[in-house]
């Protein structure tokens, strides 16, 4: 990927013919800034280019004779990927030398370097960028003799925990995971994070169990997690149990029950029961004394749940870059019933989800509020069974359960006759469809059928037609123009 135009590149081949006009600049003209308005900062190294070993001494005598911030005064973030104990000791220089201008700083401590070097790095930060708003920082413990690890630990946290500033936050879990076991309060009384993004570097059970935490991490109401699922309701219970938006990526197989069992501790911390009747807030006016959060249950198969559970979450995202054809159904997802806050849910998964009229309407049961609801149309490696892909009648019970959702995402089969429609509706509000790569039959009169169907649930709704299949490119053709005739 290239750089942004406004960036700043040093890498192997024009790190050293940038920096010696520097070393020759006169100190009389450290207030005229440089032509050019970088306003990113990019030191890189990789796939086995290093930067060369005077970067760090020409780094050093730039920083001697020059304000970086009269030289660059645009610039407000650097993103650093070290690869050697070199390229971060001039990294460093680069970050004292712009200090108070940066706001973001992204940087990767080369494992190849000592313990003691990326320690040495992160003691001559400390207080030197304080009005950071968004850190990454990448450090790999494996390798490291148990002490070192807890050493370099802790110098990370206590660099961030000086930040009061920030705002978003990116570390590896095993840097929080060992340090917890000395300072449990580490980054949690950040007073203005808002976002923690979390990555593992093993696939093996976290070898110490985070702390329960029933405090802190007052602001946070992002989490993205990037791991195997087994290690997520830990990592869930060691933030904080009022987070709205829950980001998971799992790049590892897991078993149906793992996810399951994972979502309904995630769900369970994050949630507090309460009795059917009551609510949160105001019961709008006719409701007879209803729950809002029971109120599309009346349109759920199964009724209202009981007990109810209230949560906050209201934003989850789900994506598994590997998976099994047994896990590929809803009810795998289940527990995410309990989480009546829901606003938008996003499940991505290898092959094509399988579910049913019921499924859908148990959920838009259940989630009084939700507006996006993405179901898996575009599953990364195949459609899998055929027989076990939704019916498009399933759009059915998004007319019948689904007052509030706008958007709509689902892979579904359009071969079927039997298509029904609900007795009643609560006047459909959908915006936009997107079946994604479903499949029918390509024949205008079969097309015709299902935009039809369509129309006689929406009336009027938008199509999604890029990286759709033909069949879908097909009926949103023929419903336009039917619209049209209209």
């Amino acid at each position: 990927m290239d750089p942004p135009a406004e960036a700043l590149v040093l890498d192997p081949a024009t790190c050293m013919a940038f920096l010696e006009p520097l070393t020759h600049r006169s100190p009389s003209s450290d207030d005229l800034p440089l032509s050019a308005a970088p306003r990113q900062l990019l030191i890189l190294e990789g796939h086995g280019r290093h930067i060369p070993t005077s970067f760090v001494d020409l780094s050093t005598r730039v920083t001697a004779r020059s304000d970086f911030r009269r030289l660059f005064p645009h610039i407000v973030a650097l993103k650093a990927q070290c690869e050697s104990s070199h390229c971060l000791r001039a990294t460093i220089h680069w970050i004292i030398g712009l200090g108070h201008s940066l706001t973001s700083l992204s940087l990767r401590l080369p494992s190849s370097a000592t313990a003691d070097v990326q320690t040495a790095a992160l003691r001559a930060m400390r207080g030197r960028v304080p009005y950071l708003q968004r850190l990454e920082i990448d450090a790999d413990l494996r390798g490291l003799t148990e002490g070192q690890a807890l050493d370099l630990a802790l110098q990370v946290v206590t660099f961030c925990d000086d930040l009061r500033c920030l705002t978003s936050l990116s570390l590896p879990v095993e840097i929080l995971e060992t340090a917890w076991q000395v300072h449990a309060q580490a980054v949690s009384g950040l007073p203005l994070l808002q976002e923690l993004e979390l990555n593992t570097q093993t696939r093996t059970a976290l070898s110490r169990r985070p702390p329960t935490r029933s405090g802190g991490f007052n602001s946070l109401h992002t989490l993205r997690i990037r791991g195997p699922m087994f290690q997520c309701a830990d990592i869930v219970g060691a933030t904080s149990r009022s987070i709205k938006r829950l980001d998971i990526q799992c790049d590892f197989l897991e078993e149906t029950h793992a996810i399951t069992g994972t979502l309904r501790s995630i769900t369970n911390y994050c949630s507090a029961s309460v009795p059917c009747g009551a609510s949160r807030g105001r019961s709008p006016r006719g409701t007879h004394g209803i729950a809002p959060a029971n109120m599309n249950a009346l349109f759920s198969p199964h009724g209202i749940p009981s007990p109810v559970r209230s949560s906050d979450l209201t934003d989850v995202q789900l994506t598994f870059t590997q998976g099994s054809l047994e896990s590929a159904h809803l009810r795998t997802f289940a527990p995410l019933l309990s989480a009546h806050a829901l606003r938008r849910l996003s499940i991505r998964y290898p092959y094509a989800l399988s579910y049913s009229l019921d499924d859908v309407g148990d959920m838009l049961g259940s989630w009084h509020h939700i507006q996006s609801l993405s179901l898996n149309p575009r599953p990364s490696s195949g459609i899998g069974s055929l027989s076990t892909i939704p019916s498009i009648g399933i759009l059915s019970a998004v007319a019948r359960c689904g007052p509030s959702l706008r958007d709509f995402h689902c892979l579904v089969e359009g071969f079927g006759t039997c298509r029904p429609l609900p007795e009643h509706t609560w006047a459909p509000s959908l915006l936009t469809l997107d079946m994604g790569h479903s499949l029918g039959s390509c024949r205008r009169y079969e097309m015709q059928e299902a935009a039809n169907y369509i129309r006689d649930l929406f009336r009027v709704v938008d199509f999604e037609t890029e990286d759709c299949s033909d069949w879908v490119v097909g009926v949103a053709a023929v419903f336009r123009e039917t619209s049209c005739i209209a």
